[in-house]
């Protein structure tokens, strides 16, 4: 999950470095694909250049994953999100599928209907047949999986969702888990079933949807709460345990240095 710090009163400043950096990433993928166009010792020649380019693709989700956390404005909501990302990519994917129905048309090839109607709808990569996450529009396979990451986690996590996402875990998880996420929250204490604590090598490591799906389903002797806690809420008490997960093995090094100082003010100073 990608999270966001204290929320800016300022535009932050623009990163033009990651221009040249796309750029390189750009080639690496471009050349990744040529390769395929070649063959014998011309192949063999770029091979030891390009044979790893498709790792720039990897490089394009991080790049786009920090530029949207970087560029976040206070007050922003799922809401706008969506509407952006929306209004940037749609017209431009339309025009792009589009194209390959006529491109496809014009080369006389069999229009797979089911295969262009996942792809319309960015659900292509879901189906595990390089037929259909390659199919009619190729390249968009990665868009699809784009798609997916948002829907994965929905919306940036700033300090009002984290202090939502303490609200509810002191009120339905606490009583079980404690607020320190250590398992021996009150109802334990007098002979309820104890729940494992999150600051575990399994749990610091499972991926967020772990705590999602729990909260929703239920897992063991914990009961679903999917009618006491709403979706967005869920999502919230998932970023907070990821907090209490950081505060039990986190370092003086995490602290950014301009607030190094208000730990030395602090009674006992840092640990």
């Amino acid at each position: 999950m990608t999270a966001v710090g204290a929320q800016r009163t300022v535009r932050p400043p623009a990163l033009p470095s990651l221009t040249g950096l796309r750029f390189v990433a750009a080639t690496a993928v471009f050349g990744y694909h040529y390769l395929y166009l070649l063959d014998g010792r011309a192949q063999q020649l770029f091979l030891p250049v390009f044979g790893r380019g498709g790792a720039g693709v990897g490089l394009f989700f991080v790049l786009s994953g920090f530029v949207l956390a970087w560029t976040r404005q206070p007050g922003d909501t799922p809401r706008r999100f969506y509407q952006r990302r929306v209004a940037r990519i749609l017209p431009v994917y339309a025009l792009a599928w589009l194209t390959a129905g006529v491109v496809l048309l014009a080369l006389h090839r069999r229009l797979d209907v089911p295969v262009a109607a996942l792809n319309a709808l960015l659900l292509q990569s879901w189906v595990p047949d390089w037929h259909v996450y390659f199919g009619w529009n190729g390249v968009a396979w990665s868009l699809s999986c784009e798609a997916f990451f948002y829907a994965v986690f929905p919306f940036a996590i700033d300090e009002k969702t984290l202090r939502r996402g303490r609200e509810r875990f002191d009120i339905y998880c606490a009583p079980c888990h404690a607020k320190t996420g250590e398992g021996d929250g009150m109802v334990v204490r007098r002979g309820y079933r104890r729940p494992p604590s999150y600051h575990t090598d399994r749990l610091r490591t499972a991926p967020v949807g772990h705590f999602f799906d729990v909260i929703t389903n239920g897992f063991g002797a914990m009961p679903d709460l999917a009618a006491q806690v709403k979706v967005d809420d869920r999502w919230a008490i998932a970023a907070y345990i990821r907090v209490l997960q950081l505060s039990e093995h986190a370092s003086l090094d995490d602290v950014p240095a301009a607030d190094r100082a208000e730990l030395d003010r602090a009674p006992g100073g840092p640990r």
